[in-house]
């Protein structure tokens, strides 16, 4: 059952806070690994949130879940996450009802 704009908004919402604090300092290759279920769980659920959009599912269809044998993996992550976490702030300004932004502290300022 396809998601409803508004839970695929919330959805990414919390998988976008998730993102950004892994994001937050630079990823080594330890911390990547560290974060890798982490991340490809987030990974899994912005695809979901991102299907009921053609656009935003095309945009991000090139980032795959990431493995400890991915070549330079801390790297990779940060790349693909910086991609993920633009998209998904695009996709939860567009469907996140304004009262829903208000009530998610810090989103939109």
């Amino acid at each position: 059952m396809p998601l409803e704009p508004k839970e695929a908004a919330k959805q990414a919402l919390i998988a976008y806070r998730q993102l950004g604090r892994i994001m937050q300092d630079e990823i080594s290759a330890g911390r990547a690994r560290a974060h890798l279920a982490t991340y490809n769980g987030i990974l899994n659920t912005l695809h979901a949130c991102f299907s009921i959009d053609p656009t935003f599912s095309d945009t991000t269809k090139h980032v795959e879940p990431l493995r400890e044998s991915t070549p330079d993996l801390g790297s990779q992550m940060e790349s693909d996450g910086r991609v993920l976490l633009d998209a998904a702030r695009r996709f939860i300004e567009l469907y996140l009802s304004p009262e829903a932004k208000q009530k998610a502290i810090g989103f939109g300022a």
